[in-house]
């Protein structure tokens, strides 16, 4: 933009200095020059605006990064918690089973003195009849 204002200056210096056709296509130079200077204008606060967007995107995309790396974090501590928490609840079962074990053996181990006692009772009944 720098330039083309130089060169715009430029001619119109030299509008001022000619006369007859060279003032014209010194005008229509200086003319299609301003144009050309306006779009450079243009095209430099697009570019401008451009980077202003670019900006406040990146910013929103840090704050959502940051946003998302402290729910990841939250999350990881849930899953260490949920972990620790399984890991607790196969002790207890691992715990449940072998008393649940030991007690289904002194179960069968009752039921068989239970069968014991039945047996000697029916042959204490029996020879009790006998006597009789």
């Amino acid at each position: 933009a720098d330039k083309l204002e130089a060169e715009v200056d430029k001619l119109r210096r030299a509008v001022v200095v000619a006369g007859g056709p060279e003032l014209e296509r010194a005008t229509t130079a200086r003319d299609a020059a301003e144009r050309e200077l306006d779009r450079a204008k243009a095209d430099e606060a697009a570019v401008a605006l451009a980077v202003q967007a670019a900006e406040k995107a990146l910013k929103k995309s840090r704050a959502a990064k940051a946003k998302a790396d402290k729910e990841l974090a939250r999350l990881q501590a849930a899953a260490g918690d949920a972990e620790a928490a399984l890991a607790d609840i196969e002790r207890q079962t691992a715990e449940a089973k072998q008393t649940c074990e030991r007690c289904v053996a002194e179960a069968g181990a009752k039921a068989d003195e239970l069968a014991d006692a039945e047996a000697k009772l029916a042959d204490l009944t029996k020879r009790l009849d006998d006597l009789k």
